[in-house]
């Protein structure tokens, strides 16, 4: 039963999708001309340097194992019906294992659900340093050809496909594009103002071009993504990465719909949620399918909470009904089967409780598995110790609180979460 497995497929053509679009975004013939200035060519070398700077240090010491497979998301092959995509996003992690794996597979394989969570943490943190890496190679695409554009100008581009792209600029650090498809529908955005970077875009309505070179046929649903960077220095940003409306595939059911990863550094102490909603959980029945309307009773939020310097990393896990509208102590994920066993499960305690069990042995309880966890970053693989707060390790992650619950997004909310592309700049 794949309980916390990924829908990669969806996943990753996004993602190769955004950084192609990069790439030849500005290369494609076009009917207009951009007015030219005297601003530098590299008008966002200091802040795609500061990108670089979060990207290169985004996952503590602490999360960093000499084998994970959460470690596969940063280097996916992608064998659909057409063509086969490789991956060109390499990671910059020491030690990155560059493992690679068919889309649809599940990064739990060969741990039990709960000793999957510390592996699950890690690949929040993979995801988000994907996100972050292909938003500075976007900025850095967008910001050299933004540089041979006056300050104070604007205009539209028609490119050779008929999509279109609009800009503005007012100078080196504020600047703003919207590309539409040929049928005007907003497809990518970007700004960048006084250093903070937004990047939004919808898959649906990536240019044709763009698919066809890569073999792929257009999503029949819309999804989207989010990146939100905001940098002070290399000790202090916040980063807010957000990914909705993924489709249901038949080889993973459970997959989620929406995912929120955010995550913060202040003062070398790093903190951060991940939030996903899974409308489908086959955690609860093993019989849903594509076919299955989501409801209350088969939606489930999982939430992971982290502290984590480069000495240690401890986490709470909580796991919740859609339909909730708080995130406390009282949804931990050991008080699973308290809170839910008679209204998800209707009564039957023992699925509910094989939730806690090692496949292996089938041994374990909920009492086995107290919140928070504290990740061994000396152990070689990624293993949770649970009950467990890293006093042992470091003072300071022990004595660290997690962050401010308004951080949350309730699942009532989280699970119909939709990104807004802007129609005009």
């Amino acid at each position: 039963m794949k309980r916390s497995s990924f829908a990669f497929i969806s996943l990753f053509f996004l993602i190769i999708s955004i950084f192609a679009l990069s790439i030849i975004l500005f290369s494609c013939g076009n009917n207009g001309s951009a007015p030219s200035g005297t601003s530098s060519s590299s008008t966002t070398t200091a802040t795609e340097s500061k990108l670089s700077t979060v990207e290169s240090g985004l996952i503590p010491s602490s999360m960093v194992y000499s084998s994970s497979s959460s470690d596969s998301f940063l280097n996916i092959k992608n064998s659909d019906k057409k063509s086969t995509i490789k991956s060109t996003i390499k990671s910059t992690t020491k030690n990155t294992t560059n493992i690679s794996i068919k889309a649809g597979s599940d990064p739990c394989t060969g741990y039990s659900y709960m000793g999957c969570q510390p592996v699950l943490l890690r690949l929040y943190m993979n995801m988000a340093k994907t996100f972050m890496r292909v938003t500075r190679l976007i900025l850095n695409k967008m910001g050299e050809k933004m540089g041979s554009i006056a300050d104070g100008a604007s205009g539209t581009l028609t490119l050779a496909d008929s999509s279109t792209l609009t800009y503005s600029k007012i100078d080196t650090n504020n600047f703003s594009v919207l590309l539409k498809d040929a049928n005007g529908n907003p497809s990518v955005y970007l700004t960048l103002v006084n250093g903070v970077v937004t990047l939004k875009t919808s898959l649906q309505y990536v240019p044709s071009t763009i698919r066809t070179s890569m073999g792929a046929d257009a999503p029949t649903t819309n999804e989207k993504i989010q990146v939100t960077l905001n940098y002070t220095d290399s000790n202090n940003w916040t980063l807010d990465s957000r990914i909705a409306g993924m489709a249901c595939t038949a080889d993973d059911i459970g997959a989620p719909n929406v995912i929120v990863i955010k995550v913060n550094k202040s003062n070398g102490v790093w903190s951060g949620k991940a939030m996903l909603n899974s409308p489908r959980w086959n955690g609860i029945s093993s019989s849903y399918t594509c076919d299955t309307t989501p409801t209350n009773s088969t939606s489930v939020c999982i939430y992971t909470d982290f502290v984590a310097n480069n000495t240690a990393a401890k986490a709470n896990v909580y796991m919740l009904a859609r339909n909730e509208t708080t995130i406390s102590s009282n949804y931990i994920i050991n008080k699973w089967c308290d809170n839910y066993a008679s209204t998800l499960y209707g009564g039957n305690t023992v699925n509910c409780t094989n939730l806690f069990k090692n496949s292996s042995t089938g041994a374990g309880t909920s009492t086995d598995y107290v919140s928070p966890f504290c990740m061994n970053p000396v152990s070689g693989v990624p293993v949770a110790s649970w009950n467990n707060n890293c006093s042992s390790l470091d003072t300071t992650i022990s004595g660290t609180e997690f962050g401010a619950n308004s951080d949350w997004i309730a699942p009532a909310d989280i699970y119909s979460l939709d990104i807004t592309i802007p129609a005009s700049l």
